[in-house]
């Protein structure tokens, strides 16, 4: 070939080599590409399966509140989180995170942030005195509530006390959270425990100034309409409640009727309030100038006055339930006066009482009419001697603490004035080595005796009743056998007479028949007549 024409022909294949070559290599670059996305389109669109493990600890906040967390979670990472009941453990909680891969370990990165992240919950115990335990609580629970909320700790207040006993021990408190927390919480609590010794220090120093007050005997004597008028007014005077669940509190018996009907004052502030008052009105009335300002012209039944107590030199608030006129000197009328705070009486000449200043009725009146709990007078009322001796187990008007708990209420009595029931409590004295329950004092001594819980004898009648059912429908014991098991207190006599009464009733039943029911359970039969006349009429078996 002429060298002319195969250089051109050279150039051309080289170049339409070049060309071809580099169309090949964009189609094997196109093809490779396409598989580059075929192979990750694969990759993404399988979803994901991802098990984590959470301690039982972390699981609340992990979750949030009302499931927040978790749900910000799914949202965040297109996830859905499932928890495993079957894969849980008893150091952990399993979840199952579906989804992308991507999103998947988005969400388990997440959650692991949320434990590593979280604060270190710890367990403390602190002990309080038992009798401060309903400051912490408050009323309805509002103090401990208020406590937790501003510490964020969550405060568990163990146990409750089951005897007066116990009020005088201690209750242990768990606090759980962060040391911070903790430390606000123990902090908050202490406040109250501080409050309630304080405000203690401040009742015995009051008391210690108290004297005796000497019982006249007169509230024994009172008529049954001098009684009605003693009443006061309900809404005014302080109740008997207490701020926790376990129903005791610190009481002082202040004066006793008889032991169905006495007076207590509750321990407390308001104990240290009535104090102050006494000795205002004291120091006010004892100036004469102050006596002719607010002396009184006439006086009337149930008219609240100013008085003296003729065992000391104090005044008190007084309600006037009965006059006897001097009809010589009016001014020497007998006065018969029952004392708001204390519960008790007396009898003063009418020039003896003043006016009552309207600013020294601000505080409730502090004597609270009670009746003793489970037991009733062993024959007819109260006695005398029941009465002395309960006088002397509540250690009356001398200011020694008792512990008081409600029992019941009980609706005033026809012809008393309207008005709240009255609480009927159980009294006891802790002050001594042995706990002294009053109530089982006068049944001891032979006052009193227990009081049958309605209920409970409903129940031990049925009871009783249905066991001789079933010893008569057994036939695994003779008749003589059935009564004994019922009565074993009886004479050989009276045993005999049972044995023949029982014979002629079996004679009796044999012919009319005890008829079986095909309706009844196999081996049930129904009830003989006689039997369902005395469970009707509630008539007792006594058991020997």
């Amino acid at each position: 070939m002429n060298a002319r024409y195969s250089l051109p022909i050279l150039i051309g294949l080289t170049v339409t080599g070049i060309s071809a070559a580099y169309l090949l290599y964009l189609l094997f670059r196109k093809d490779e590409e396409d598989l580059d996305v075929h192979f990750q389109r694969v990759k993404t669109s399988r979803p994901a399966r991802i098990v984590v493990k959470i301690p039982k600890e972390c699981v609340g906040v992990v979750i949030g509140r009302g499931g927040s967390s978790i749900k910000d979670i799914q949202e965040k990472t297109d996830t859905k989180i499932i928890f495993k009941v079957e894969l849980e453990t008893d150091q952990h909680r399993v979840c199952v995170i579906q989804g992308t891969p991507e999103g998947a370990q988005l969400a388990e990165s997440l959650i692991h942030d949320i434990i590593f992240n979280q604060p270190l919950i710890e367990t403390h115990e602190m002990f309080v005195p038992q009798h401060v335990c309903g400051r912490i609580i408050g009323r309805n629970g509002d103090s401990i509530r208020n406590i937790s909320r501003a510490s964020n700790a969550n405060i568990i207040l163990e146990g409750s006390s089951t005897s007066a006993r116990e009020m005088i021990g201690t209750r242990r408190i768990i606090i759980k959270g962060t040391t911070e927390q903790i430390a606000l919480a123990k902090s908050l609590i202490e406040e109250k425990v501080i409050e309630d010794i304080e405000m203690r220090e401040k009742i015995y120093e009051s008391l210690e100034k108290r004297s005796p007050r000497k019982r006249t005997g007169l509230q024994y004597l009172m008529s049954a309409e001098a009684v009605e008028e003693e009443r006061m007014k309900r809404h005014n005077t302080e109740s008997l409640m207490t701020s926790g669940k376990d129903g005791f509190m610190e009481v002082y018996v202040s004066a006793v009727e008889h032991p169905g009907h006495f007076w207590v004052q509750v321990i407390g502030p308001r104990a240290v309030d009535l104090d102050h008052l006494v000795e205002e009105m004291t120091e006010f009335y004892r100036n004469e100038g102050n006596r002719e300002l607010h002396a009184i012209k006439e006086v009337t039944v149930d008219q609240l006055v100013a008085a003296p107590y003729s065992h000391d030199d104090k005044w008190y608030r007084a309600r006037v339930t009965e006059l006897v006129p001097d009809d010589y000197d009016i001014e020497e009328s007998q006065v018969t006066l029952y004392y708001l705070d204390y519960g008790d009486s007396d009898t003063l000449r009418k020039k003896e009482v003043c006016s009552l200043r309207a600013d020294f009725l601000k505080l409730r009146y502090q004597a609270i009419e009670c009746s003793i709990a489970k037991v009733k007078p062993k024959e007819g009322g109260w006695t005398d001697e029941a009465t002395d001796l309960f006088e002397d187990l509540c250690h009356v008007a001398q200011w020694r603490v008792l512990m008081a708990h409600v029992d019941s209420y009980r609706e005033r009595a026809q012809g008393e004035r309207e008005g709240s029931p009255i609480p009927v409590v159980e009294l006891f004295d802790t002050s001594g080595a042995q706990d002294i329950c009053v109530a089982k004092e006068l049944v001891k001594q032979g006052y009193a005796t227990w009081e049958k819980n309605p209920k409970e004898e409903q129940q031990r009648i049925v009871g009783k009743q249905m066991q001789q059912l079933q010893t008569a429908s057994s036939g695994s014991a003779s008749p003589g056998m059935k009564r004994n098991a019922v009565v074993n207190d009886t004479s050989e006599e009276d045993h005999k007479n049972s044995m023949a009464s029982e014979d002629s009733s079996k004679i009796k039943s044999e012919e009319s028949g005890v008829r079986e029911d095909k309706k009844l359970v196999p081996g049930c039969q129904r009830l003989p007549a006689e039997f369902l006349n005395e469970y009707d009429s509630g008539s007792e078996l006594e058991m020997g």
